[in-house]
């Protein structure tokens, strides 16, 4: 596997890359992209090594790694599944006010309630969440296959660690082909791009 950035040349392996990616993290930039070359990072036998590398170096500094696939949400939003994530980070430390955002009659519920009260929890437990001086990883795989809203979604989460001064470091995965169809919004926020 060969990975490049389009200013530091080629990394022959996938510790190269990783300590690329390490060099993001650490000095708190707050997206990434992973361009894939021709066919879904996936497909490789050695599909994760870069993201194995990532998640020991972080796991040896006390980090934190989230990875995500919007192709395997079954429906749930992208907050939602966001939220399912952190909270299992911190199963044994509740949020202070947790309103309920399910409901055994799903259809009595208000769609716009429900979701208003999911972002507002899932924002709370992001500024919970926040560790100063922590390294974070939030990966997003198959970015290019997810459907607009959860583009949206991951943009304006983006946007909320930002305003709210969270440190975490994202990297978004996408086919190289496909990086044009991403919100000119989203990619004028990419700190570094990567390419398989």
């Amino acid at each position: 596997m060969m990975i490049q950035t389009e200013r530091n040349g080629v990394s022959r392996t996938c510790a190269e890359a990783g300590n690329k990616l390490d060099f993001l993290i650490q000095q708190g930039k707050r997206l990434g992209l992973l361009l894939i070359n021709g066919c879904e990072f996936e497909s490789y036998s050695k599909e994760n090594e870069l993201f194995e590398i990532a998640k020991e170096r972080l796991e040896l500094n006390g980090g934190q790694f989230i990875l995500l696939n919007p192709q395997r949400f079954d429906g749930r939003s992208f907050a939602e599944i966001c939220l399912e994530e952190l909270e299992a980070v911190h199963f044994r430390d509740p949020l202070r006010i947790e309103l309920p955002y399910r409901n055994e009659d799903e259809t009595a519920a208000s769609p716009f309630i429900r979701r208003a009260i999911l972002w507002q929890r899932l924002c709370d437990r992001l500024i919970e969440d926040e560790e100063f001086g922590r390294p974070t990883l939030f990966i997003v795989e198959n970015f290019d296959l997810a459907d607009e809203r959860t583009q949206a979604d991951f943009e304006r989460l983006l946007r909320f660690h930002q305003t709210h001064q969270i440190r975490r470091t994202f990297l978004l995965t996408v086919q190289k082909e496909n990086v044009q169809s991403l919100p000119s919004s989203l990619q004028s926020l990419v700190d570094l791009r990567f390419e398989v």
